[in-house]
């Protein structure tokens, strides 16, 4: 038999799983209606009706967190996948130079200079830093490679330490590539594994992009992107695999404007954990037994083809079925800081972002709560 001494326990309990998982979504516009329904189902009687709506409020309360935070993670990958496509270009590109004095980079704003390089028949090792400026000043980027080379097939493992532009460790990427320069296209494949300084899991990184390269303005070209990771906080990983279609527009000697889109990507959530995998030399996959949760599309232009893009720069990752939306913009051309936001599809604020060039800075909730992103993945 129920007592009401119960009743009114279980319904104190309800209300505090309901405001764990307004909690854990971080969108302050849900939390009303979680406590709503619990209060509703507590006055229709039972203990146990209390339960069931505690927990259909929750399941939907960490539904929405997780939207929120997959379209975020997702729209923070297109930048960390033009990140990596360039960098690894520009290694590539100085590996063969072979010199060690400090030069512009390829592609836009910034530095690079190779510190050390030796040659063996294992292959080449080699280390390169990047920088934010000009003259190899603000380190950015300090890289170690070692590069096996058969006729133009390049094999590439690396450990890359990330820097802020104040100097402060960011985290260390760590990956596995291949890169193939034919007639008519370069081909750059590959997995790692990016670990942010500051705690935060371990993000799981997949890019596969065939570029071509047999006319001065390269026609529009497929890149695809992976992204995984699990969120303590959920107690759920989110991934994945984004075909991107980049278009770019000459806008000068090496340089270029870029469009791009995704019409359809597909993001999957899981209670254990969720990686990118390469099953083939050329394709992705997401590797775990995860569930689509959410689909959406991408929009966006950048104002150049380099590491860090002026204005105008910045994209959408819009989720079908009014699922959340995530925009994200270049506001400085001095300091290339971003501002971000996502909104529900109604236009509520669910979060917004203030990010440095690095791609780092914070994600404010519409709640109160905070959580650091860091090389442009998200914090926990």
């Amino acid at each position: 038999m129920t007592t009401p001494r119960t009743t009114c326990t279980v319904v104190t309990q309800t209300l505090r799983v309901a405001a764990v998982a307004a909690f854990i979504a971080g969108a302050g516009e849900l939390t009303a209606g979680a406590a709503g329904a619990a209060g509703s189902a507590g006055a229709a009687g039972t203990a146990g009706h209390v339960e069931r709506a505690a927990t259909r409020s929750a399941r939907a309360l960490q539904q929405s967190a997780i939207q929120i935070r997959s379209v975020v993670q997702q729209g923070l990958a297109v930048a960390l996948a033009s990140n990596v496509l360039q960098s690894q270009v520009e290694v590539l590109i100085d590996d063969q130079l072979g010199s060690t004095s400090c030069g512009q980079l390829a592609l836009g704003v910034g530095s690079a200079k190779v510190i050390d390089r030796s040659v063996t028949a294992a292959g080449t090792s080699i280390h390169i830093d990047f920088y934010y400026g000009a003259g190899c000043t603000e380190p950015y980027i300090e890289a170690a490679a070692h590069i096996t080379t058969s006729h133009d097939n390049f094999a590439v493992t690396e450990s890359a330490s990330y820097l802020s532009p104040a100097g402060s460790p960011l985290g260390v990427l760590r990956l596995s590539e291949t890169a193939a320069i034919g007639s008519s296209a370069v081909g750059v494949h590959g997995t790692g594994t990016f670990t942010p300084a500051d705690g935060a899991s371990p993000v799981s990184l997949g890019l596969s992009c065939s570029i071509p390269t047999s006319a001065d303005t390269p026609p529009p070209f497929v890149c695809d992107g992976g992204v995984a990771q699990y969120f303590p906080s959920l107690h759920l990983s989110a991934g994945s695999l984004t075909p991107i279609t980049l278009t770019l527009a000459s806008s000068g000697e090496n340089s270029f404007r870029v469009g791009f889109v995704a019409p359809k990507a597909t993001i999957m959530d899981s209670s254990g954990a969720l990686t990118i995998d390469a099953p083939t030399p050329s394709t992705l996959s997401v590797a775990g037994k995860g569930h689509p949760v959410l689909s959406d599309s991408i929009t966006g232009r950048a104002g150049a083809f380099s590491l860090f893009p002026p204005t105008p720069t910045g994209w959408s990752v819009t989720g079908s079925g009014g699922g959340p939306v995530f925009t994200i913009a270049v506001t400085n051309d001095t300091t290339r800081s971003l501002v971000g936001t996502v909104r529900s599809s109604s236009g509520k604020s669910l979060a917004t972002l203030s990010l440095d060039k690095s791609g780092s800075g914070t994600i404010s909730y519409a709640s109160g709560k905070h959580a650091r992103v860091e090389n442009w993945t998200l914090g926990n």
